[in-house]
């Protein structure tokens, strides 16, 4: 695995009156992995005394980053799309645009939207990847007016390097250093059919080399960054995501009112999907019920479920309802409702199918001193294995998860009601925000004042 650097001591410090511009792709669902991270990387960089301003693109982040500072959303949605597909819209003046544009009307399409899927956004990644020479440069030019004219940034960052295109424009009009993370692009671009796949990968090499740093969210992505990308290796710093959480976690522990006996609860938090490994985790929930009693364990799970699993994800409940397991399907979840999930599971179970480049719900579980269950690659190999909170397990099937869960559950059910929870699992210090927005700070110190 190729090396990557990670963040030292930081000179500027502190970083009074420092301005940042945060773009951040947005899905305007009720919760987004990446927005969540957008959110925690602008409130942990206001905390330590930084102007951390949210540019959003594409539709509004999350409910939860409403109560940051930020603009209006950029590159609309609507917007985007029409100048994509019809070139008159090309070049409509700003007061028509609006129309399309408000907030409202971009979070109620999030919404009615769902997951957008990569296969159809081929000549869309293409052309906003060019940049100035795709079809949303009246889109590249409004935001760079923007930052030029109003906001001011010292240093621009962008969530994705799906927005590198944008942030070549960025880098050459504002003269700033322009610092681009990235997390799974690649898995993105690999469901991309032919042509767009293999312009979209060269023009995304083509369109870094403009970036002033890039962010890795894992060691395992930062190596990936720079196989996939062809990026240099002291180009990429690896700044592992981090967290709020409550100073006294509200944990309703499975031991309510002292007894023993009360069933494990296993928890999911993502969206639900053949590649998050939902499948998984009910084929090996269907062989727990065989070996196991079904009051030992239920299931709750929260997420968006895409569109297209729906009907098959339908039928493994059926069957599990066959079987006499108690699962609770919570759907998508406010900032609120996902304290309480926390708060309600025992253990977290994320089987993806797919190397997970940042594993923002297993950085929020072990930093609650939740135990997570994970196959051993990618960023959960890295979050689990160095906090010890959870297990991890391979190769990634049904089978093998079942016998893990099967001895934890075993594990909680012959423990004492009062030791639920005391088994050694403390919450995590390394994944907290604080950790997150210094190591950031460092970086723009060093790109904004380099040492000679």
């Amino acid at each position: 695995m190729a090396e990557v650097l990670t963040t030292g001591a930081c000179r500027f410090w502190p970083p009074e009156r420092l301005r940042v511009a945060l773009v951040a792709a947005g899905s305007g669902a009720d919760y987004c992995g990446s927005c969540f991270h957008s959110a925690e990387l602008a409130r942990s960089l206001q905390a330590v005394g930084v102007e951390a301003v949210i540019v959003p693109t594409y539709l509004p982040l999350d409910p939860a980053s409403d109560c940051l500072p930020q603009t209006r959303v950029f590159f609309g949605g609507v917007s985007v799309f029409l100048e994509q597909v019809i070139p008159l819209f090309r070049y409509t003046p700003a007061w028509l645009d609006r129309l399309w544009e408000g907030r409202w009307l971009l979070r109620l399409l999030g919404r009615l939207s769902g997951v957008t899927r990569p296969e159809k956004l081929g000549p869309l990644t293409v052309s906003m990847l060019a940049g100035q020479e795709g079809h949303q440069r009246k889109e590249i030019d409004k935001l760079v007016d923007f930052l030029r004219t109003e906001l001011r940034p010292h240093v621009v960052h962008l969530s994705t390097g799906l927005l590198a295109g944008v942030g070549e424009e960025i880098a050459r009009q504002l003269n700033v250093p322009v610092v681009c993370t990235m997390a799974g692009e690649d898995q993105f671009l690999d469901r991309l059919s032919e042509p767009y796949r293999a312009r979209a990968y060269t023009l995304i090499r083509q369109k870094l080399e403009a970036i002033s740093a890039v962010v890795a969210l894992s060691r395992y992505y930062g190596a990936r960054c720079i196989d996939r990308f062809g990026l240099k290796r002291e180009k990429v710093t690896v700044i592992p995501p981090g967290v709020s959480t409550p100073n006294k976690v509200p944990r309703q522990a499975s031991a309510d009112n002292g007894r023993d006996g009360l069933p494990v609860r296993i928890g999911f938090l993502g969206r639900l999907c053949p590649e998050k490994g939902i499948g998984i985790l009910s084929d090996a929930v269907a062989q727990l019920a065989e070996s196991l009693s079904t009051s030992f364990f239920e299931i709750r799970l929260a997420g968006r479920i895409r569109r297209d699993y729906r009907s098959a994800w339908q039928r493994k409940v059926k069957g599990l309802s066959r079987q006499g397991v108690n699962m609770t399907y919570l759907g998508p979840l406010s900032p609120q409702e996902k304290e309480e999930f926390f708060a309600t599971v025992d253990l977290m179970v994320l089987p993806s199918l797919v190397p997970e480049p940042k594993a923002v719900t297993a950085i929020e579980s072990v930093a609650r001193g939740i135990p997570v269950i994970a196959p051993a690659e990618g960023a959960l190999l890295e979050i689990v294995g160095q906090t010890g909170i959870g297990e991890l397990y391979w190769p990634n099937t049904a089978e093998r998860l079942a016998g893990v869960l099967e001895r934890w559950i075993k594990d909680f059910v012959h423990k004492p009601a009062t030791d639920r929870y005391t088994m050694g699992l403390r919450p995590s210090g390394y994944y907290q925000a604080e950790r997150m927005a210094r190591q950031t700070v460092a970086l723009y110190g060093r790109l904004l004042w380099p040492v000679e």
